[in-house]
């Protein structure tokens, strides 16, 4: 779709019915997620060291599956990026070419992520090596982001564009160390090849 769109169902009985398809296909999902962990923990357990490459190559299969299938997961209709709602109406927003739920998108402006990286003066390296070591990196910081900003300091960002680096990836749905990695990532990595281009233009 090219325009914002957006389903409203005011029908209780319909509601309640757009709840039970959605937790349908979160169910097959998660089952699905559940499958593919088991058949990874098996090639695992067949080969610790990893030096199959028959197994190596399946094990990436699967990763690659299950990626696809959350990628899929959070891009549709069903829930809401921002605060996983599964139960709200739903927004569709061209620019990020995903749904969102009625109260989440009410502030969405696509603008803002340029308007804040424009003032970003970290290098396309940099972000590539902050995701890197943010990976690295022993659990979540939580809201805090304790362990973001540890690797920030690191690579001696100052803290004003600690600031706004943050408030970027929180407008990315990285509302903490680890939602950088699971929600903002891939956006950052396209702001890399972009540079100061919005995702619109890529």
């Amino acid at each position: 779709m090219k325009k914002k769109r957006t389903i409203i169902i005011k029908n209780q009985r319909l509601r309640n019915i757009r709840k039970s398809f959605r937790d349908l296909i979160f169910y097959a999902k998660h089952e699905e997620v559940k499958k593919i962990h088991e058949e990874k923990r098996i090639i695992i357990n067949q080969d610790p060291n990893s030096k199959n490459e028959i197994l190596n190559k399946k094990y990436k299969e699967l990763s690659d599956e299950r990626s696809k299938l959350e990628s899929a997961w959070k891009k549709s209709i069903c829930v809401c990026p921002v605060c996983r709602s599964m139960e709200k109406d739903m927004s569709y927003i061209p620019q990020k070419k995903e749904w969102f739920c009625v109260d989440c998108v009410k502030d969405f402006d696509p603008d803002v992520a340029l308007a804040l990286r424009k003032k970003i003066k970290m290098t396309r390296e940099q972000i590539r090596q902050f995701l890197s070591e943010l990976a690295h990196m022993d659990g979540c910081g939580g809201k805090e982001f304790h362990y973001a900003k540890a690797v920030l300091y690191g690579m001696n960002i100052s803290p004003s564009q600690q600031d706004l680096f943050l408030e970027l990836c929180k407008f990315h749905g990285g509302n903490c160390d680890c939602e950088i990695l699971m929600n903002a990532r891939p956006y950052l990595l396209k702001y890399n090849l972009c540079l100061y281009f919005s995702y619109v233009a890529c």
